[in-house]
């Protein structure tokens, strides 16, 4: 994660429009999600350390000088960022895929490899 946030930090720092919108995302989607849960167990104290560290570092851009635009998605982005940990969010249910027998799988590869045989080999 600490890789991730440096990652998104130097996207930010670029100034480039693209790039900031895509590290902020980084943090929305993938950083910001997870730091209620490092925080929930507070034995662990690196973890606690590396949100901080996160936290600061964002932090330290609002006494930089910027454009009114980076200025602004900061300030959008940075409650976010400080006002998580109380707040865990559930990861939604991964698809749900049919279940198939080994049989009809076997027989449903057949049909593939039988039909590909009968193609030409210039694909006509």
């Amino acid at each position: 994660m600490k890789k991730l946030n440096e990652y998104a930090a130097a996207q930010f720092e670029s100034g480039d429009d693209q790039e900031v919108n895509n590290g902020l995302l980084i943090m929305n989607e993938l950083i910001v999600p997870c730091l209620p849960l490092l925080l929930v167990d507070e034995t662990e104290e690196k973890d606690i350390v590396a949100v901080e560290d996160m936290r600061n570092r964002w932090c330290s851009y609002l006494g930089q000088e910027m454009e009114s635009n980076l200025q602004e998605k900061l300030t959008d982005f940075l409650p976010k960022l400080l006002d998580c940990s109380t707040e865990i969010k559930g990861f939604s249910d991964p698809p749900k895929l049919p279940s198939y027998s080994t049989h009809e799988l076997c027989e449903r590869f057949a049909r593939v490899m039988l039909s590909l045989s009968r193609t030409p080999a210039d694909g006509r």
